[in-house]
């Protein structure tokens, strides 16, 4: 019989990869978000000011309202609809500026996580 202890010390690998791709899952976004912006915006100053700010304004919202180091992080599941706001619409301006498979997967691996790290109260 296994005891709670040695389950739980197994289900650590499963834990950790999902918190890294998380991690690059995050990263993921606001490189989609620089680059759709530019490739959506005219104008070359335009589509440099637009790649900087859309990521930046997703890392302000990520930083205050969802890290979790953050004093005013919101509780879930209003956290969670804030997540998946980010990734889904990230995932959209990804697809409205021509790739569509990489939106879509970057929206469902991302939903998909924010699920997996809930079930496992990580």
């Amino acid at each position: 019989m296994t005891t709670p202890e040695a389950m739980d010390h197994a289900q650590r690998p499963f834990d950790h990869v999902n918190l890294v791709l998380r991690f690059l899952l995050e990263l993921v976004m606001f490189i989609g978000l620089a680059w759709a912006a530019a490739a959506l915006v005219s104008g070359t100053w335009q589509s440099i000011a637009a790649a900087v700010l859309a990521p930046v304004v997703a890392i302000g919202v990520w930083g205050v309202l969802i890290a979790p180091g953050s004093r005013r992080r919101l509780p879930d599941p209003a956290r969670l609809v804030v997540e998946l706001l980010l990734f889904a619409g990230t995932g959209v301006v990804v697809a409205a500026a021509g790739l569509p498979a990489w939106g879509v997967a970057l929206a469902v691996v991302a939903a998909l996580n924010a699920l997996v790290l809930r079930w496992r109260r990580i």
